[in-house]
């Protein structure tokens, strides 16, 4: 694990303007969608018995945006690992191509990881890790999802375990992210915009390097596939 985290260090540090810029372009929209949706789902629940449909809501939106915000990210590493030139542009190019059908796939991914967590969990989970690379096949192997997925499925029957590992350790620095930033800026401030704001600025800082991350492992897992199916 220490070169995949030394090598993607090295990609995040070496084009940090370029991925800042990814960030605050792509993930920076869609957090403010979620805000606006979220805050507005609590002020009408707030006073009732229902608050837990707040956290769903709350659930629902940033599982769906952090799969669709992970496309550029994994199309710039994929050019950086590979040489290839204007790693920016094809960043763009890959979120306005696959966008649509991965926001497609990520609606139906979540219904099936929630409806699962909602029932007895265990399958939620096991829908999350065999589904949870789609997104990666689908920017590698430059096919439509409702081809990738497939690939991605054999990949996360292969490799379960790692890549449940690698969901757990995302979903633990996510939540680490969150609890240091609200109760450090509480205990100096009560302003929720300057939590909401601390909140998003660490997750634009956070989320690409876990996504470039996760992208060296993929990477490597997808040669083995394509190697062993030849």
């Amino acid at each position: 694990m220490l070169k995949p985290l030394k090598e993607s260090f090295k990609l995040y540090t070496q084009n940090i303007e370029h991925i800042l810029l990814l960030s605050v372009t792509v993930l920076f929209p869609f957090f403010l969608i979620q805000t606006v949706v979220v805050n507005h789902m609590y002020i009408r629940v707030s006073d009732t018995p229902f608050l837990f449909i707040g956290d769903f809501v709350n659930g629902f939106y940033m599982l769906l945006f952090s799969i669709i915000t992970q496309i550029p990210f994994i199309q710039y590493a994929l050019s950086d690992i590979e040489g290839e030139e204007q790693c920016l542009k094809k960043a763009y190019q890959a979120f306005l191509k696959y966008g649509f059908s991965v926001f497609v796939f990520a609606l139906c991914y979540v219904l099936i990881v929630v409806t699962g967590m909602v029932l007895f969990i265990i399958p939620g989970m096991i829908a999350a890790v065999l589904l949870f690379l789609t997104p990666y096949m689908t920017v590698m192997s430059d096919k439509p999802v409702h081809h990738a997925w497939k690939t991605a499925f054999r990949l996360g029957k292969k490799k379960f375990f790692p890549l449940l590992l690698i969901i757990l350790l995302t979903a633990f620095v996510e939540f680490l992210i969150g609890f240091v930033v609200m109760n450090s800026i509480a205990s100096v401030t009560a302003s929720y915009l300057a939590i909401v704001l601390g909140q998003c600025v660490l997750n634009m800082i956070a989320f690409p390097f876990i996504v470039i991350f996760t992208t060296f492992y993929v990477r490597k897992w997808h040669n083995e596939l394509v190697f062993q199916a030849k």
